[in-house]
């Protein structure tokens, strides 16, 4: 090989290795310029819903004992827990107000039939006799409603789920003395959510609870029946079945509540969608193409119809997104469509 022929190998070499290193450096300088991207596709999945709140089981058969004056405990027969029968003894009180009230009572009746007797006035015995009436369903009542014989019973079986009273003990008007509740009857769990809770959760929505029996951890399902207003707290009461012989009336139980929506085939996440104008959402897409340094991938712009959502993604209609598609997670800066980014995650 000639001289001239080396030379020029040689220079040829040097200009395909310096035109090499322009194009790496060129490429370097462009890709540092370039908005980093992270991108996700989308999936095929439904958009279920979980939260965790404090319930309270609750008995339809509960009642509660209290008087509409002030009450004198003398004696308490029972505590917490304890299984009753109708007519079993549950306290003793002082009742010497209500035994007088009870003889006012007889005493009014009396004089009514003193009246009738004594009176020959066919319209007026006419209304003395609705009068004793009156006077006797309201002396049925009394003794039905309060102790007359200075003793409180049972009105069915059931069980003792709270004793507000202890002996020698005052109690203030209109005050729970002891509550009961129907171990046979319908029972539920009810739990409190905002309005804001609310728009998540409805009837036939997954309920589990979490409590104990005899020791042990147990976890039933159950499902929501009920969605009701309180319009008084602004906020909805929901009630779910439970069946338990371990569950007493008012005890805090926590619990999961899980809505499930159907199957949709794009969803992605909330995170991704761009909000526009005129009610308008938006998407960013990574697509690619051949540049002036090979593959590269530029940003494109596409409209997206939101079917449904829960509160971390959402369900996109129209297949304006396809499951290939690189839908963009989050950027190092604005985008402008068109525009060449730097994938960071593939």
């Amino acid at each position: 090989m000639s001289g001239a022929k080396k030379v020029l190998y040689k220079f040829t070499f040097g200009v395909l290795i310096f035109l090499a290193v322009c194009t790496f450096l060129s490429k370097s300088i462009a890709s540092s310029f370039q908005p980093e991207v992270e991108v996700i596709r989308a999936v095929t999945t439904d958009l279920t819903e979980s939260d965790e709140y404090i319930g309270e089981a609750v008995y339809d058969g509960a009642y509660d004992i209290a008087f509409d004056y002030p009450v004198i405990v003398t004696g308490v027969s029972v505590r917490a827990g304890d299984a009753v029968s109708e007519g079993d003894v549950l306290l003793e009180v002082e009742n010497k107000e209500y035994y007088l009230e009870m003889k006012r009572k007889e005493l009014n009746i009396l004089k009514v039939k003193s009246t009738i007797t004594q009176t020959s006035d066919n319209d007026l015995i006419a209304e003395l006799n609705l009068q004793l009436e009156i006077e006797e369903e309201e002396l049925n009542i009394y003794k039905e409603k309060y102790p007359t014989d200075g003793k409180i019973y049972a009105k069915t079986d059931g069980v003792v789920y709270g004793v507000n009273a202890r002996e020698n003990e005052t109690i203030s008007p209109g005050v729970s003395l002891i509550g009961i509740y129907d171990k046979n009857s319908r029972s539920t769990v009810a739990f409190y959510l905002s309005e804001k809770d609310a728009q998540k959760y409805g009837p036939q929505d997954e309920v589990v609870l979490y409590y104990k029996e005899n020791g042990k951890s147990v976890a039933p399902e159950t499902t929501v029946r009920r969605k009701e207003y309180d319009a008084a707290a602004n906020t909805y009461r929901y009630s779910a079945p439970i069946k338990s012989d371990y569950v007493k009336h008012n005890q805090s139980i926590p619990l999961k509540v899980t809505h499930r929506t159907k199957i949709y085939d794009i969803v992605i996440p909330l995170m991704a969608i761009i909000p526009g104008g005129e009610n308008k959402n938006y998407v960013c897409t990574a697509k690619e193409r051949q540049g002036l340094f090979g593959l590269e991938y530029y940003i494109k712009y596409v409209e997206v119809e939101i079917i449904d959502h829960n509160s971390t993604h959402a369900a996109i209609g129209g297949w304006t997104v396809t499951p290939f598609d690189d839908v963009i997670l989050s950027s190092s800066s604005y985008l402008s469509s068109g525009e060449t980014v730097k994938v960071i995650n593939k």
